[in-house]
């Protein structure tokens, strides 16, 4: 059922393989980026659009060695 909306929602989909830990390391970290902002037991059902996308602006600007302490943001604009 998963495969079939992916497909034809036409969305790209990450999923970690089950005993790959290394995977999961950037998944873990998304989630503590997410609770900076949003604590434990928030209900993302009543989180607003406009919210989300500020959240995630600040998550996307913020510097990261991983790319030699440029933002996401500034490498897509360079790339793209």
């Amino acid at each position: 059922m998963l495969n079939y909306l992916v497909k034809k929602l036409e969305l790209a989909l990450y999923t970690c393989n089950t005993y790959a830990s290394c995977e999961k390391g950037t998944n873990e970290n998304f989630n503590g980026l997410l609770r900076r902002t949003l604590p434990k037991k928030t209900s993302f059902e009543k989180l607003e659009n406009d919210n989300i996308n500020s959240i995630l602006d600040q998550i996307n600007k913020m510097p990261r060695k991983l790319l030699n302490y440029n933002s996401a943001q500034q490498l897509y604009e360079a790339f793209c």
